[in-house]
């Protein structure tokens, strides 16, 4: 859709694949939006399923495309790569965008000429759409997501501006594409700027959930060495790598599932390399167990608060 006057350009793209289940309350999302400048391209990476009458079923409102990829990271490329907007953004097939997400993404630009990357808070749900997670917007930390292996940024709620997408190279063609986006940002003098509102929600798919640990924390620690080999990054935080890898180790706890027996002996095996890595780091270590099963605990606190407040934000918007 054109812009109005005065209106910056926002271009989404969905990267899909096999995603029908999902796809249209993704695209729905975008085009019901009460911000009117909105270009959303689908981009398909030759799915067989119900996909391509899903998007031929929107008609011009959309433009897609259909051929075989490398996956969701090449996908975001080529859509970016054709988009027409100053504001670039992507959610995958199976999330979506909550009302007024844009029109409040916009205004906090509007607000912070100075932000290359404006994000929120983001809502985790089920298959069947219940909320069964809530991830705030943090204070984004190239010493946190570098030294702890943290991605920081909740990913579908997340706009950045075109310049400072352009200025990155493109993306890491790997499962941590947006928490590498993220530091190639920073290291090119990017300025992240976290606002309140609750923008999107990730889907958290019974499926996705069955992703072996192995593969989530080889991935962490790659792009934890990627970064403590970049010259860019200040030394302060390279001259810790020992800590860095430890850390990266921990990370892998998050990825654990409680029901799998066999995740209890990577986790005992994460606990003995991050140890192996950083014996100064001991004391977080042994902390870190006991802070996951915490917040394992509160979590039906933690949940009623987020849907008091996403109801609140919903209202308003």
């Amino acid at each position: 859709m054109p812009p109005e006057s005065g209106e910056p350009l926002v271009s989404v793209v969905i990267p899909a694949r096999e995603s029908a289940r999902y796809l249209r309350g993704a695209i729905s999302s975008v085009l019901t939006q009460s911000y009117g400048a909105v270009e959303c391209i689908v981009r398909d990476g030759g799915s067989t399923d119900a996909t391509a009458a899903i998007l031929e079923s929107f008609g011009d409102r959309i433009r897609w495309h259909s051929q075989p990829d490398d996956g969701p990271f090449e996908a975001i490329e080529a859509g970016w790569a054709e988009a027409r907007g100053d504001i670039l953004a992507w959610i995958n097939a199976d999330d979506r965008y909550l009302p007024g997400a844009i029109s409040r993404a916009v205004a906090a630009f509007a607000a912070h000429p100075e932000a290359d990357v404006i994000y929120g808070a983001s809502a985790g749900i089920d298959n069947r759409g219940r909320l069964i997670w809530w991830g705030e917007a943090r204070p984004f930390s190239l010493e946190a997501a570098i030294l702890d292996a943290d991605h920081v940024i909740n990913q579908p709620a997340a706009f950045i501006r075109r310049r400072a997408y352009e200025r990155t190279g493109g993306l890491l063609h790997e499962w941590v594409h947006d928490h590498d986006l993220w530091l190639r940002i920073a290291v090119t003098g990017g300025v992240f700027v976290p606002i309140p509102e609750t923008l999107a929600a990730v889907r958290i798919r019974d499926e996705n959930q069955s992703m072996a640990p192995e593969f989530a924390i080889a991935r962490k620690r790659m792009v934890v060495e990627r970064w403590l080999a970049d010259e860019r990054v200040p030394a302060a935080i390279r001259s810790r790598a020992k800590r860095a890898r430890s850390n990266a180790w921990l990370r892998g706890l998050h990825y654990l599932r409680p029901v799998h027996p066999r995740d209890w002996l990577l986790g005992a095996r994460y606990l003995g390399h991050a140890f192996a890595a950083d014996p100064a780091n001991a004391p977080a270590i042994i902390a870190r167990p006991a802070r996951l099963a915490a917040a394992m605990a509160a979590r039906p606190i933690a949940l009623r608060r987020a849907r008091r407040r996403m109801e609140r934000e919903r209202l308003e918007a």
